[in-house]
């Protein structure tokens, strides 16, 4: 199983989570708190923390990055215009500015759905 594979499990497991397991779907995140969820996640990535790190936190934050999870160093990101909301979750649009594990810098634009009801989840869209 690769790390890939491990990643869309986990975001399918936390969608689940916010959209309940009922199939019902939730209210939407309030952007501003899906919004402040997410800078503190890429901060967090920037400081050189792991993803695990952010569940010992209260509220606990539960992310899944392939590229977090897999070694990649953060170095910058930039929200970018045009969040919406979809479903449970909010979709926010960002520029990353990486390290690969080789030292290699990479430039990506990807986007983070980020749930706040019932805990806090952040997964990247597939790519």
């Amino acid at each position: 199983m690769n790390v890939k594979s491990i990643s869309a499990g986990l975001v399918g497991f936390m969608l689940l989570l916010v959209g309940g397991c009922t199939g019902a779907v939730s209210e939407p995140p309030s952007a501003e708190q899906a919004r402040e969820a997410l800078v503190i996640a890429l901060d967090a990535w920037k400081r050189g923390e792991k993803p695990a790190d952010l569940q010992a936190r209260q509220p606990a934050v539960h992310v899944a990055d392939e590229d977090w999870s897999g070694g990649c160093k953060l170095q910058a990101y930039q929200i970018l215009p045009g969040q919406h909301e979809q479903g449970a979750s909010l979709r926010v649009k960002v520029s990353l500015s990486l390290r690969d594990a080789r030292g290699k810098p990479v430039e990506k634009r990807v986007a983070y759905f980020v749930g706040t009801r019932p805990v806090i989840t952040i997964g990247r869209e597939f790519e």
